[in-house]
């Protein structure tokens, strides 16, 4: 799971919410996602966080440094169906509060 700014100019993350299982854990940081990765049973993923405020982040979120399709179901179910990270952010420019997840 990787987040890339793709656009013209740098991105300013506002704010960040974690939800688990249709459930808010947090914010996007070091507490939510130790959390999330403490849920699981196989291998930890390695994790990247950025605290509100972070401008033009590029980087995997969560990671294996190999991923088995066999062994790993439980990280691929984590990321297709249980996780979803949401961000609102704004331009250069601000004020928009763009949103994704």
């Amino acid at each position: 799971m990787s987040l890339a700014n793709v656009g013209l100019g740098p991105a300013a993350i506002r704010s960040s919410s974690v939800v688990l299982d249709w459930k808010v854990i947090g914010p996007f940081g070091k507490p939510s996602i130790d959390e999330v990765r403490a849920r699981l049973t196989g291998r930890r993923p390695s994790a990247s966080t950025f605290t509100d405020g972070a401008f033009d982040f590029n980087n995997y979120l969560l990671s294996l440094e190999e991923f088995d399709k066999v062994n790993d179901q439980e990280f691929a179910a984590l990321i297709n169906e249980r996780l979803r990270i949401e961000l609102v952010y704004d331009s250069l420019y601000g004020g928009e509060a763009f949103t994704v997840s």
